[in-house]
């Protein structure tokens, strides 16, 4: 369904894009009829080191795939973080809440105890739905 992804592959033999299939695969169908598939990128991994947001990200777009969406950019604020963690989802045609939210550094690091810094942070409501 996406051929794009094999195109971006092709051209980027060293990297893997990581990404999200959803849809009409869980009980949140974002929009999906009965057969749609979704998939929507968030990561690229070249060798072993995860790149920063701003090398991949037009990169990937430029192959006419999403990319997840992006809700926030600036300084890490737990305070402004959590007003993103509820509410509606900003998939197109998807008409119910979101699952949450995933943070990142725009500058990607790790960890010694956790790897990769990643922060995902799931909706109450969602939750409360599965």
């Amino acid at each position: 369904k996406y051929p794009q992804i094999g195109d971006w592959c092709k051209a980027n033999p060293d990297k893997v894009l990581y990404g999200e299939i959803f849809g009409n695969v869980q009980k949140l169908k974002y929009g999906a009829n009965k057969s749609d598939l979704f998939f929507a990128a968030f990561a690229v991994l070249d060798k072993l080191r995860w790149m920063d947001f701003d090398d991949v990200y037009g990169d990937v777009k430029s192959y006419k795939i999403d990319w997840v969406a992006v809700l926030y950019r600036g300084p890490f604020s737990e305070e402004i973080i959590k007003t993103y963690v509820d509410g509606n989802s900003t998939w197109p045609n998807a008409n119910h809440i979101r699952e949450g939210c995933v943070v990142i550094p725009v500058r990607e690091r790790m960890d010694d105890n956790i790897g990769r810094v990643a922060l995902k942070l799931v909706s109450d409501a969602y939750l409360e739905k599965v």
